[in-house]
């Protein structure tokens, strides 16, 4: 069942009292749900909640998942009315990503039969950091952990570790959490870790140190820190040979000595297991993409926005071996020409690839031309490119470029 955006606290609960037999409940985007309904079903299992309610009180006894993310003025999570059933309530998932003003949750999730695999917490900025750990503590079986939120120490990380250190598969931790080095050590004994989010605080030899040990590692993000050099990304490739997204932007001291063992990291024979890589703003050159293009033959997506020394031999590399490209972001390669915009082309009509996006914002000297005979060749669904030259496109619109969207937008990591 779901609610319009005029539905009120007493609308919901008449309903819930009616249907007796309801097993799904979505009130998102409930604009006048801004009392504190009691939800009380024996029958519930789904649950989610929008619009501007300040508190969530439940008896459900058999609720197995709970969305209230956006609820921008929720403060409180809780169980409320008869006594919840002996054996727990069977909660296995809680997502209450964007509650900016969520400060009690810990009482709730006790009444829960500790079974709950996903926690979000995500821009959860004003819980309590004891609130915080104390919910962690009261999830032993988590396998989904987002903790982006300002409220992150090493106390909460080492509690999630202790907990949880058996069933632990994904980790998101914010960029500016203030985690030491010797917190973030504490993912070492998370042996079944395989995709992890860590903040800028975290040393090069912090992240050679988990490559050693996390060896199920599938995916690693490492945004605008300034500590990560060649040397540990090099580690992490060495390491993790089942890694298949890196995303590690605005890293200045990584650059092509990153990418060297790439042959010794991979499967033989079976090409990169590489399909996601982001390396904008780092110091990479084309040597760095002649590797990449040795390698990543499985490559879906790569950002190389702000690579200011990369040219057109290493991007048409690029694109000569990996033919699975689908999503390419160039912005502000400032050596790039119209000549990658031909190789791009070349590359389409061999493989008869699926480039559906293509991102060439601040590329002064790639021009509408190029990217005409572009959108002739291939199907492209997004093109991202400067203002004057979306206006040229614009204006030369062809039947046969069908739907492709056209915009001028410049990425997080334009200064």
């Amino acid at each position: 069942m779901s609610f319009g955006t005029r539905v009120d606290g007493r609308c919901v609960e008449a309903a819930l009292r009616h249907c007796t037999a309801l097993t799904a409940l979505s009130c998102e985007g409930c604009l006048a749900l801004d009392q504190a309904p009691l939800m009380a079903s024996r029958t519930l299992r789904q649950l989610r909640v929008g619009g501007p309610i300040a508190s969530l009180r439940m008896e459900l006894p058999s609720l197995e998942r709970l969305d209230c993310s956006d609820c921008w003025q929720l403060q409180t999570i809780a169980w409320d009315g008869a006594p919840p059933p002996a054996s727990g309530v069977p909660l296995e998932r809680l997502a209450a990503s964007s509650c900016a003003m969520l400060r009690c949750v810990a009482p709730f999730l006790a009444v829960c039969s500790g079974n709950v695999t996903e926690l979000d917490f995500t821009s959860c900025d004003a819980l309590p950091p004891a609130e915080l750990c104390t919910a962690v503590s009261l999830c032993p079986h988590a396998v989904e952990l987002g903790l982006c939120c300002a409220c992150v120490h090493d106390g909460v990380l080492r509690e999630a570790c202790r907990v949880a250190s058996g069933s632990l598969h994904t980790l998101a931790l914010s960029i500016g959490a203030a985690v030491t080095a010797a917190g973030a050590g504490e993912l070492r004994q998370c042996l079944l870790l395989q995709r992890v989010a860590l903040p800028r605080s975290v040393t090069a030899e912090c992240v050679a140190d988990l490559a050693a040990h996390l060896k199920n590692l599938r995916a690693v993000e490492l945004m605008e820190n300034p500590s990560v050099d060649s040397g540990s990304v090099a580690a992490l490739l060495a390491s993790c040979t089942a890694l298949d997204t890196l995303t590690m932007c605005d890293c200045p001291r990584v650059g092509d000595a990153a990418f060297e063992p790439l042959a010794c990291a991979l499967t033989p024979g079976a090409g990169a297991v590489l399909a996601h890589l982001a390396i904008g703003d780092s110091d990479v050159t084309d040597a760095a993409l002649l590797a990449v293009a040795g390698r990543c033959a499985a490559l879906h997506t790569i950002d190389l926005s702000g690579d200011v020394r990369v040219t057109d031999t290493g991007v048409a590399a690029v694109l000569h071996g990996c033919p699975r490209l689908a999503v390419i972001t160039l912005q502000r390669c400032l050596l790039l020409t119209n000549a990658v915009i031909a190789a791009l082309a070349a590359a389409h009509k061999r493989d008869c690839g699926a480039v559906e996006f293509l991102d060439v914002y601040g590329c002064a000297a790639v021009g509408s031309g190029a990217l005409s005979a572009l959108l002739d060749a291939v199907d492209l669904r997004q093109l991202n490119a400067s203002a004057l030259v979306v206006e040229r496109l614009e204006a030369a619109r062809l039947p046969a470029w069908g739907g492709v969207r056209f915009f001028s937008t410049r990425n997080d990591w334009d200064p």
